[in-house]
């Protein structure tokens, strides 16, 4: 878990139960049956002897983190927090980056030779998460060297964590607060992670490849000099920046910069706040990004900067360095207004212009991750309303806005809703704010059993006309082979006076095999 504005820190729970299961198991009122402890019902509290239960009591917290390390220069010893790069401040920030969680593999020993002895190289559950936000440094341009000396910055890092015991073991500087979370990717499917992807509030987006060494084997723990706010310098285990050659190890590059309009840089960073979501791009085997701008942390700041989201396939493997970072001159320009258009900008673009973006209004800020299925995206922006004209109220509680909710093709953007007139749009307007999407399996109608006052009614949602059509509309993307029964996902948000709002259902597609097929 983390604190979000509430400090920087992390905590972890170990709920695993840590019971001994024995032949003594007790019959509950429910007809399950719960292990016992010597011949009587579990307590599973900590009050339960460990030589009767287990090693653990249960639940227990397995350890917490605030980026601090053992100084044992002064007595008695206290934990200070760690200032890497020494400005005056400690690294970890608010955490507003929630932990992603993946398996990597190391080599650990006192001499790690994988070749002489493969039982060096470990599995690793580790949380992957960005430094998190610093409010107070967050409206400067992190990209100009000056200001960034000149100010004290937090947050500016990615984070790798040891899941067993707490203890970073990759740590990378970053050019901005990293408030977003941080998308860790198995691309092979091996069941480890291969990539990383961190936005921050500068507008860029880096990535890191989990890569093994020059010479095929995986990185080692090394022990790295650290240094705390005080200056004090520590040794931590830590997996190296450099090889022994010099090649870098799973250093994050920017791959994309949303600063850009034009050929100009724009005068304040276009900031990320949301996790770009990774989809798979079938027909290329490769994976595309989606993630948008704007201002989450003052959701009614008002710098007149217009809002971005954005769509394009990671094929920077195959560019130069001169030729990263991406910026939006890279991809298909759309304007939210502008018509249906025809082409496929992820397939009939060139390497490295694989995409698209859409021009969001002045003030408009992404406040939802992407979420993307069957080659539909739905995300959520909102543009605040500031004139608040209230008696005898608090003005803070009485601000909102509007939020839109766009529901696009993932290829070109051309929208799937339907306005007031019956005109395609890409958006639907809703006047409050609103949370992430959220998927659900559609209902049907049939008629739900039980007796009492209550009876049975149909659990199926309305289909209105629009939410028909946009049914209809989809069915369109998916092969001729599909046959669609009434099975479908139905997509959901919730707005901020608890209302229910339905967005799109996307219907299930049905192709029928003979019947000896698998």
């Amino acid at each position: 878990g983390s604190l979000r504005e509430g400090g920087s820190g992390l905590f972890a729970l170990d709920v695993t139960q840590p019971d001994r299961l024995d032949n003594n198991n007790v019959p509950q009122p429910s007809g399950a049956f719960l292990p016992s402890c010597a011949g009587s019902p579990i307590d599973i509290g900590p009050t339960v002897a460990a030589n009767d239960c287990g090693p653990l009591p249960f639940p227990s917290a397995l350890w917490e983190f605030d980026d601090s390390v053992l100084d044992t220069t002064p007595v008695p010893a206290v934990y200070s927090r760690l200032d890497e790069d020494q400005n005056g401040t400690p690294d970890l920030g608010d955490t507003w980056s929630t932990v992603n969680i993946g398996k990597i593999r190391l080599c650990e020993g006192a001499e790690c030779d994988p070749n002489a002895d493969p039982n060096d190289v470990v599995d690793k559950y580790v949380a992957v998460f960005g430094g998190g936000m610093d409010p107070a440094n967050k409206s400067f341009d992190h990209r100009d060297p000056t200001q960034l000396a000149a100010n004290n910055v937090r947050g500016n890092w990615l984070y790798m964590l040891d899941i067993e015991t707490g203890q970073v073991i990759y740590k990378r500087p970053l050019l901005g607060s990293v408030a977003a979370d941080v998308a860790a990717v198995d691309t092979d499917q091996d069941g480890y992670l291969d990539r990383i992807y961190a936005a921050t509030i500068t507008g860029l987006l880096y990535r890191a490849d989990l890569h093994r060494l020059g010479n095929g084997d995986v990185p080692s723990l090394a022990d790295a000099q650290v240094t705390d706010v005080d200056g004090v310098a520590h040794t931590v285990p830590r997996v190296p920046r450099t090889e022994t050659g010099g090649a870098l190890i799973w250093e994050p590059r920017v791959i994309f910069d949303a600063n850009f309009d034009g050929t100009t840089a724009t005068a304040r960073p276009r900031p990320i706040y949301h996790q770009p979501s990774v989809l798979f791009v079938g027909k290329l085997g490769q994976y595309a990004l989606a993630f948008g701008s704007g201002d989450r942390e003052d959701l009614w700041s008002k710098t007149s900067q217009e809002g971005r989201f954005y769509v394009f396939v990671d094929d920077t493997d195959g560019l130069a360095p001169a030729d990263l970072p991406l910026t939006e001159q890279d991809l298909a320009r759309i304007e939210v207004t502008d018509g249906e258009v025809g082409d496929d900008f992820l397939l009939s673009r060139p390497s490295g212009q694989k995409g698209w973006f859409l021009v969001l209004s002045s003030n408009e800020r992404v406040i939802t991750e992407a979420f993307a299925l069957s080659g539909v995206t739905f995300f959520s922006t909102f543009v605040p309303d500031v004139q608040v004209q209230v008696v005898n109220k608090n003005p803070e509680c009485s601000k909102t806005g509007d939020s839109n909710i766009f529901v696009v093709n993932t290829t070109n953007a051309n929208g799937f809703l339907r306005d007031s007139s019956g005109n395609r749009a890409r958006a639907l307007e809703v006047g409050t704010f609103v949370t992430e999407p959220y998927s659900e399996p559609g209902l049907n109608k049939n008629v739900g059993g039980g007796g009492g006052s209550g009876g049975g009614g149909s659990t199926a949602d309305d289909m209105t006309d629009a939410l028909k059509a946009v049914m209809d509309e989809l069915k369109k993307l998916f092969p001729r082979e599909c046959k669609f029964g009434n099975y479908r996902i139905d997509i959901k948000t919730v707005a901020a006076d608890t209302g229910l709002v339905f967005i799109a259902p996307v219907p299930v597609c049905l192709i029928e095999n003979n019947w000896k097929e698998f």
